[in-house]
């Protein structure tokens, strides 16, 4: 179904050739901004990973004949950084979703309910991007700030995502549509979103632990 369906073909033309193309070039150029902002913040912030308790070493008294690994400088744990890199791909995956979601909503159901979902999503989005630009400072105070307002951030998107599901779903079943047709709209528009945030949820609760708390 094309969305010559929902709109006139004029709208049609611009929503496929100009509006979808310039917001995902937006979208892959500013992830791509942050990634790099973000490394170079990793790399200025190693420092502050370092084990008191481990011995430091002059790198005129290091010895030659080590191995790289034991010669390399301190830096933040694996999962802190796959954890930032891989929240910054679920809000650029939330942002187009919920984004295209919104136009065909706004053809459908009106305004009120394109915007109030894709809304909660821009906010969760941010709020997780937020918070990850922190993250590289391991005694940075705004952390463990932060991460919560994120967490917070995403119980409220994901709550919203189900009570709209479930305001589309019952009409929709009463309607007579096909049961296969809502059972993959659910998998796709709610299941799998909710798991993939559940799952960064825990995640930003399990690295929380590696800040200092604020003063």
């Amino acid at each position: 179904m094309g969305l010559g369906n929902l709109f006139d073909g004029a709208t049609e033309d611009l929503i496929l050739h100009v509006i979808a193309p310039s917001s995902l070039a937006a979208l892959v150029t500013g992830l791509a901004v942050v990634e790099w902002h973000l490394s170079r913040r990793f790399a200025a912030a190693a420092e502050s990973w370092r084990d008191p308790h481990a011995p430091r070493v002059e790198s005129s008294d290091a010895d030659y004949r080590a191995p790289a690994s034991s010669a390399a400088g301190p830096r933040a744990p694996r999962a802190v950084r796959w954890l930032a890199r891989l929240a910054l791909l679920w809000s650029a995956v939330t942002l187009v979703g919920f984004g295209g979601l919104a136009v065909v909503t706004f053809a459908v159901l009106g305004a009120l309910a394109a915007l109030l979902v894709p809304l909660g999503a821009a906010f969760a989005a941010a709020s997780v991007v937020h918070a990850v630009l922190v993250l590289p400072e391991r005694s940075d105070p705004r952390v463990r700030p932060r991460i919560a307002r994120a967490r917070t951030a995403l119980v409220m998107h994901h709550a919203l995502v189900v009570l709209a599901s479930l305001a589309a779903v019952i009409p929709l079943f009463v309607s007579g549509v096909d049961l296969g047709d809502i059972g993959l709209g659910t998998l796709v528009l709610v299941l799998i979103p909710c798991t993939l945030g559940a799952a960064l949820y825990r995640r930003l609760d399990t690295v929380r632990s590696l800040y200092s708390s604020p003063a």
